[in-house]
């Protein structure tokens, strides 16, 4: 393929990048970041902190936002992929658990959770969001591929590109991600 076709078609992907509310309802792409924005500025006045998951590339996009999210933004940020942490659930308990377990230990009611995954359909994610609709966190999806995935309408806030590629749906969430600290730091 063409490099400027390629590009044409993440582009393309991005462009036609959804976002709904918790009900579903399809709402505009700046009201959805600046709502996320409003709760990001919120949580860091209640001194909450803010919880990233993903499975492979996604894992390294929750590491990296996590990262860049304390160091650039001040606000309290981590991601649960430390090796031994997701062994040893998957070990001694189930790896559709490696995200709920230490989400039901670490999170507080003004805690929000980012949820990553180009797919959608990842078991241990899914069941995060269920824990963390009961602990009443603020949830935040990104998913991609399949419209119809489980994850697209789970969050209060969800971001959905219906990239048929994994290399289009996760150069478009580390996008959308940068996108969202960059905004956050020029409001600070």
């Amino acid at each position: 393929m063409n490099y400027f076709n390629y590009i044409g078609k993440s582009n393309l992907s991005l462009k036609k990048l959804e976002v709904t509310g918790y009900n579903k309802k399809r709402m505009e792409i700046n009201t959805g970041f600046g709502t996320l924005l409003f709760r990001t500025l919120r949580l860091k006045k209640d001194n909450g902190q803010i919880f990233f998951i993903g499975n492979g590339a996604s894992a390294s996009m929750s590491s990296h936002t996590a990262l860049d999210m304390w160091k650039n933004a001040n606000i309290r940020a981590q991601s649960f992929n430390d090796m031994v942490s997701i062994t040893a659930i998957s070990n001694d308990i189930a790896y559709k658990e490696v995200f709920s377990k230490p989400l039901d230990f670490f999170v507080n009611k003004s805690d929000m959770l980012v949820c990553i995954s180009s797919s959608g359909n990842s078991e241990n994610i899914v069941n995060a969001v269920k824990l963390a609709k009961k602990k009443d966190l603020f949830i935040v999806t990104f998913s991609a591929m399949n419209k119809n995935n489980k994850l697209r309408y789970l969050g209060d806030i969800n971001f959905y590109i219906p990239a048929q590629t994994y290399g289009f749906a996760e150069s478009g969430h580390q996008l959308l991600l940068h996108y969202w600290i960059d905004n956050l730091v020029n409001l600070l």
